[in-house]
Order: structure tokens, then sequence, then C-alpha cells
């Protein structure tokens, strides 16, 4: 499934491949939401919860589309966070 994000001076494209995801997104699209940036990521909150998936992971390629459980976020990196290893993309939590 792709998801567009779009921003004032910015349309972004990504995919989410994670299928218990995709249900729950669908659910509530379309929404809006503010941006909140944390080092090199953009997260925002979503009005839905999940459980973790079996293969989700704290380090992530840049550009990926991940759900942050203890926030109701989507967080996407685009670079290093507070949290990272050198320039690795790492989220707070898998």
């Amino acid at each position: 499934m792709k998801l567009a994000v779009k921003f004032p001076d910015v349309n972004c494209v990504g995919e989410v491949t994670h299928f218990l995801t995709i249900i729950r997104l669908e659910s509530c699209l379309p929404f809006e939401a503010a941006i909140h940036v944390w080092g090199q990521e953009i997260y925002f909150e979503v009005h839905f919860g999940m459980s973790i998936e079996p293969s989700a992971t704290d380090v992530v390629d840049k550009g990926a589309i991940c759900f942050w459980m203890q926030g109701n976020s989507f967080a996407i990196p685009f670079g290093p966070t507070p949290v990272s290893v050198g320039t690795e993309c790492r989220l707070v939590a898998p």
C-alpha cells in the first residue's frame, strides 16, 4: 500500500508492507495530523493502536514508514535520531 504524506512545501510517498498495519491504516484514511521532529525523524499521531509485529526492529532504512506503539504515531526517519549509533536510522523503540 502506498502512503502519501503531504507537507506545505513537499510531498512524500512511501510504502507500508506489514499487513496488519495496512488494515488499521486504511480504516482511518484520510486524516490530518501535526508533525513533530525528533532528530532526523518526523512523526505524527494517528487515532488507532497496534500491537507489535514479529518483524519489528528499532534500526530501519531511511524513509521507512514505522509505527511507534508507545506514541500511537507513525514515524518516518530520514537520518540519525538522538539514539542512533553513527548514521543509522534508529527508532526510540521497535
